[in-house]
């Protein structure tokens, strides 16, 4: 009969390790970095934003990004909340501060608005062909089409006859130089370097 308890028990034990954590809520998230805030005597406050993870780091992890009032030197406070865990830290050096997403939204929900202006895309895989660089303008205009972006990206010669990926030209003009495009780039896509060009002054 106590072998019987003994082994009851066990099979209890067992089945209560294998009971998943609770998923990481955004409550559960900014209470953990409540914790790491006290543990560390910092006093940021309430937390500001609080992003959930969109894509795994180098390392696998996936962490939410609590961000709080920037700090007197003007930068970011952020503490990471691991959302497998909800083990929380303070991000590495390199981390990039991620921002929400900001629909685009053109007055007229028609064309963008004229400008002088084309934003050109830093290819991240340098000395892309023009074929690929068209994939990635078709690719990049269906996203842009379901999350709130003007589907206006396309591939142009440049001067030194390069392909470049740009965003806005419109056949005969630019566009009104806006920086939620690339906000919504830097947050929905790879590509996280780009540049505005004025058209007539490159």
């Amino acid at each position: 009969m106590p072998v019987l308890r003994l082994v009851i028990a066990f099979v209890l034990l067992v089945i209560a390790g294998c009971e998943q954590r609770p998923a990481i809520t955004r409550g559960s998230a900014s209470g953990s970095a409540g914790s790491l805030q006290m543990r560390e005597g910092l006093s940021w406050g309430e937390p500001t934003e609080i992003l959930e993870p969109t894509e795994p780091t180098l390392d696998g992890r996936w962490w939410w990004q609590v961000r709080y009032a920037d700090g007197a030197n003007g930068r970011p406070r952020i503490i990471l909340v691991d959302r497998s865990s909800g083990w929380s830290r303070r991000p590495p050096p390199d981390w990039q501060v991620r921002v929400p997403a900001q629909p685009y939204d053109p007055p007229d929900h028609a064309v963008i608005q004229p400008g002088p202006f084309i934003l050109i895309l830093n290819d991240p895989r340098p000395g892309s062909e023009e074929s690929q660089l068209r994939v990635d303008a078709a690719e990049l205009n269906r996203l842009a089409g379901r999350t709130g972006l003007m589907p206006a990206f396309s591939v142009r010669t440049g001067r030194d006859a390069s392909c470049q990926l740009i965003y806005g030209w419109q056949g005969d003009r630019g566009m009104k130089r806006d920086e939620r495009v690339r906000d919504w780039l830097l947050v929905r896509t790879r590509w996280q370097a780009s540049r505005w060009v004025e058209l007539g002054v490159e």
